[in-house]
């Protein structure tokens, strides 16, 4: 399969963000974080030993991408956005390992299964971590660049000792009742301008889980109430809530296995028009791991959208980049991802090669 990571790989080297980013990203290219193991031990070095022949082929893709996950504190070192390149295609590889170990029908053993499973979400976790403290600098980074109104958190905690959140409309004070249902309408009336309808926000229960695709990206918002609204679509966070407050807003991802039932799900504070702690999304995770029947060991909590190019597009632009350059490269990146999360084999050249040799010695 073709890459083309050049094109955004260019675009850090032009805005002189050094040669660490020269040429397309390569899966051999990144640095490995993990000692290799003996020429002679290729199964089960580094992880839990499985014997079903396809297990085993993802336990030696698994050894391979959680080397260049652990390899990512090594780029430390390079410029912000070159490292976000790299976190946002290896955290790309490391969910589709988790896709796919969940999908495959050739892993006949539904206990190694659950090994992989549980050690492939540990090794995504670990890439989020990385994607966490880039996420961090992408803000100091921005700010410094672009000052300016980013919008105010507005806590206010209820009778009940729980604590609910104001929409900020992107301002640095608190706004009046007037000044809220003025912001509301003009918002409303250019989302439907632009073909919307709040049709799109649905309840969150099983049924309308279940209604998902394999993998679904969505934004949420958990009313005062506890009643969860998300939207696949583009209404944000102050629509879904109707302008009203919450106990969180973020986004959320959900991950089936291969007889369409939820796994796995990655839930985050994302949200800057409410910008609410993480103790709520700690706190609806679990209600929604209830919900759906999840063990709690397969969610994860992180700050910032999962498996997003929205770090690197804004590191982009608090360089300077023009935006339409910006476009170009992050589609680029997207598809990318999209192709490392469906076929994360295709993406591991050298590996693939090795782990497929494992199936002859069964």
């Amino acid at each position: 399969m073709k890459r083309s990571f050049a094109s955004i790989a260019l675009v850090s080297l032009l805005v002189g963000l050094g040669p660490a980013s020269a040429g397309p990203l390569k899966f051999e290219k990144l640095p490995d974080g993990l000692p290799a193991a003996r020429e002679n031990s290729e199964i089960g070095v580094l992880g839990s030993a499985v014997h079903d022949p396809y297990a085993v082929f993802y336990q030696k893709l698994l050894d391979l991408v959680e080397s260049k996950v652990y390899g990512l504190t090594l780029t430390a070192v390079e410029a912000p956005v070159v490292q976000a390149e790299k976190i946002y295609y290896v955290e790309s590889l490391a969910l589709g390992l988790v896709r796919k170990i969940l999908s495959d029908k050739q892993i006949e053993s539904q206990y190694e299964r659950e090994i992989l499973l549980y050690r492939a979400l540990k090794i995504y976790g670990d890439a989020r971590f990385s994607g966490e403290r880039i996420f961090e600098i992408m803000i100091r980074a921005i700010d410094t660049a672009k000052p300016g109104t980013s919008g105010i958190q507005l806590p206010t905690e209820k009778a009940d000792g729980s604590v609910v959140y104001s929409p900020n409309y992107r301002y640095e004070r608190e706004l009046t009742a007037k000044e809220k249902r003025e912001l509301y309408k003009q918002k409303l009336a250019e989302f439907t301008a632009a073909g919307g309808s709040l049709d799109e926000v649905k309840l969150m229960n099983p049924e309308s889980i279940s209604a998902l695709p394999e993998k679904a990206m969505i934004e949420f918002v958990e009313m005062a109430n506890g009643q969860v609204r998300f939207t696949q679509g583009s209404a944000g966070h102050i629509l879904m809530a109707r302008g009203n407050d919450v106990r969180v807003a973020g986004t959320l991802m959900i991950v089936k296995d291969k007889a369409g039932v939820p796994r796995v799900v990655v839930i985050s504070n994302s949200s800057g028009s409410y910008k609410p702690d993480l103790m709520p999304v700690d706190e609806l995770a679990q209600k929604i791991a209830r919900m759906l029947d999840i063990p709690f060991d397969q969610v994860l909590i992180t700050k910032g959208e999962p498996t997003t190019t929205q770090t690197v597009k804004i590191l982009l632009k608090a360089t300077g980049v023009d935006g339409e350059v910006i476009k170009k490269a992050i589609g680029v990146m997207k598809t990318d991802g999209e192709l490392a999360q469906n076929e994360p084999t295709s993406f591991i050249p050298t590996g693939a090669a090795k782990a497929a040799a494992c199936r002859a010695i069964f």
